[in-house]
């Protein structure tokens, strides 16, 4: 059997998997490389030259999406939401009401099995219960491809789904389903994406540290309100133990704040800059205080910003955003302070060495 690599240069290939799920002989695996990053291979034998998987890749030929037609400060009016997202909870107010009215999410999810892997991918749901899981951030790349079929079959069937991802996974979905109407699609503000075995490398070394073995980890936790930490937890015989360390003591978060552990296509994304291929984009507001001081009055905490980009993004919003509290902003003091709404994360110099260490 004779496999062939898709892209052969690394640059140009986001792991999205638009071909994978657009190839009608199953003909395409994503196989990991040596840092952990997938990229798609074809079975030879089985493929039939057909082109499809390069013809649904919107990376290769990304079109200019939308400049936003309104930009808000927001976050949720649900206390509990909020305290469990790692910003606003703009995502789980919105996912909470799609399903309420008989509609699907779709979101990432970190899972660890009974050997303490984890996996980080996307999963499609009807259930309320799963939304909890989809929420905090994430900062590893998601298998979001593993649900686009799933995802494919309820947009046919006429119902409604809510998909939130990268900008390059909200592209793949649309192209491959066709961005119906009812598809409304949400896109995160996003630094770059280093791959799932990277956490879990370190994760192993905090279990040995630790002296149990971890059954949760939240990069992003609201417990200690004094400042941004991670909360690992470890099962030590019968008894789980919560740990909560300072973020900027994780060397994994470190590595991912200096753009160090991205994938190589990160550094070149076409999708870093205000025109915005989703209905919505959603993310931290950075520097809320300089602008919205009169606004925010002592409630400075928890706000995300949120972008609409499309009519259905305007109309989707209004609709179910009853349970979000926002006021009027510009996209131009968002951009400011989220680089990413400019441009890609600069490579670091470091990062040949710390990837093969």
């Amino acid at each position: 059997m004779n496999n062939i690599v898709l892209f052969k240069d690394r640059a140009y290939c986001c792991g999205c998997g638009a071909c994978w799920a657009s190839c009608p002989r199953n003909a395409i695996s994503m196989v990991e490389d040596e840092y952990g990053c997938k990229y798609p291979i074809i079975n030879e034998s089985i493929c039939i030259k057909c082109g499809k998987c390069l013809k649904m890749c919107k990376y290769q030929n990304v079109k200019s999406g939308k400049n936003p037609i309104v930009a808000y400060a927001a976050k949720t009016k649900n206390e509990q939401i909020l305290n469990k997202s790692a910003s606003g909870g703009i995502f789980a107010s919105l996912a909470y009401e799609i399903i309420a009215l008989g509609g699907y999410v779709a979101g990432a999810v970190l899972e660890f099995n009974q050997n303490q892997k984890i996996t980080v991918h996307h999963i499609l749901s009807n259930n309320k219960g799963n939304i909890e899981l989809m929420q905090g951030s994430k900062y590893v790349q998601s298998d979001a491809w593993r649900c686009y079929k799933e995802v494919i079959q309820i947009v046919k069937s006429g119902k409604q789904v809510l998909f939130c991802g990268t900008p390059c996974q909200v592209d793949a979905i649309k192209q491959i389903t066709g961005n119906p109407d009812n598809l409304i699609t949400i896109d995160l503000i996003c630094h770059g994406v280093p791959p799932a075995r990277m956490l879990q490398d370190y994760l192993k070394v905090m279990g040995k540290t630790l002296g149990g073995h971890i059954t949760g980890f939240q990069f992003r936790d609201k417990t200690c309100h004094k400042e941004w930490t991670s909360k690992i937890t470890i099962k030590k015989g019968k008894k789980e133990k919560n740990y909560f360390i300072p973020s900027r003591f994780v060397s994994f978060y470190k590595y991912f704040l200096e753009s160090v552990i991205y994938r190589e296509n990160c550094y070149t994304c076409p999708y870093a800059n205000l025109k915005r291929v989703a209905d919505l984009t959603i993310g931290d507001f950075w520097g809320i205080e300089q602008y919205h001081k009169d606004d925010l009055g002592r409630d400075t905490n928890g706000w995300s910003c949120v972008l609409i980009n499309t009519k259905k993004g305007k109309d989707f919003f209004d609709m179910h955003g009853s349970g979000i509290q926002k006021f009027l902003s510009k996209a131009e003091w968002i951009e400011k302070n989220n680089h990413q709404l400019r441009h890609p994360s600069m490579k670091n110099e470091q990062r040949k060495n710390v990837l093969d260490s």
